[in-house]
């Protein structure tokens, strides 16, 4: 009798979890509330890439830059709803080039986190990025990831594809504040970002790919200086015979941290 109640309630477990996952990816790239936080003028921006970039700044921007801080429905590592937070730019003359996604780096400071930016001359990622991709006729979605920005929890770092996730579901959060602000944006979807963000940017062109979504399609993607595979490089290098001291102390700490 105790074994079968067991079984019933474990199955009656897995059952509504299952139901709740599927609610959760369902709901996944909604548009909870955008609230626009600052606006960055031509003067200013083409000022301050001539300042970062130099001989190497981008086109000239005309125009302005409308920055949204951005909540919308993803799902956290354990594949439970969440609301995650970000940042989307919109060119006040449109985005008809597209869309591009990027990925922070390593970022300890939550006020450092790209919701944050509110068009400040701060050297930051955030600022950098929008600094490269603001003109064109691009707009730029940054997700903060999971257990950053208004997400409490624990940042899975550094698990690319749990926190692919983040940037996929901004996506359609994204266009949905271009449409409600009569933003014309571009089919076209870029990809990219750096460290961190460079694994994090090819565990996302990977799944964005697997989807089959027609409105995902991934024109370009530039991963930069990404930790692509953790697991399969700390293999080969526990593998390698230690030619010194401070080799043989590590691989000893690594297998004592896998036991």
């Amino acid at each position: 009798m105790i074994r079968t109640r067991f079984l019933t309630n474990t199955i009656v477990s897995l059952v509504l979890f299952a139901v709740g996952a599927v609610s959760a990816y369902a709901q996944a790239g909604t548009l909870v509330s955008s609230l626009r936080t600052g606006t960055i003028t031509a003067a200013k921006f083409n000022a301050r890439t001539s300042k970062v970039f130099g001989a190497d700044a981008p086109e000239r921007l005309t125009g302005s830059l409308n920055l949204y801080k951005v909540t919308y429905r993803s799902v956290d590592a354990n594949g439970r709803s969440a609301v995650l937070s970000g940042l989307v730019v919109l060119p006040s003359n449109g985005a008809p080039n597209g869309l591009v996604i990027f990925n922070h780096g390593t970022t300890v400071y939550n006020n450092h986190m790209p919701s944050r930016f509110k068009g400040e001359e701060n050297g930051i990622e955030p600022e950098t990025a929008t600094l490269a991709f603001g003109s064109g006729g691009y707009a730029i979605a940054m997700p903060d990831y999971i257990g950053q920005g208004d997400h409490t929890g624990g940042h899975p770092y550094p698990a690319n594809v749990t926190n692919a996730r983040a940037g996929i579901d901004l996506i359609s959060a994204a266009r949905a504040i271009a449409r409600r602000n009569n933003v014309n944006v571009g089919n076209a979807l870029f990809v990219t970002g750096y460290s961190e963000g460079g694994g994090v940017a090819m565990a996302q062109v990977r799944e964005l790919e697997r989807s089959g979504n027609p409105t995902h399609q991934v024109t370009a993607a530039a991963p930069a200086s990404g930790p692509y595979d953790l697991s399969g490089t700390t293999r080969e290098f526990m593998l390698e015979q230690p030619t010194a001291q401070a080799g043989f102390v590590v691989r000893t700490y690594l297998l004592g941290d896998l036991i």
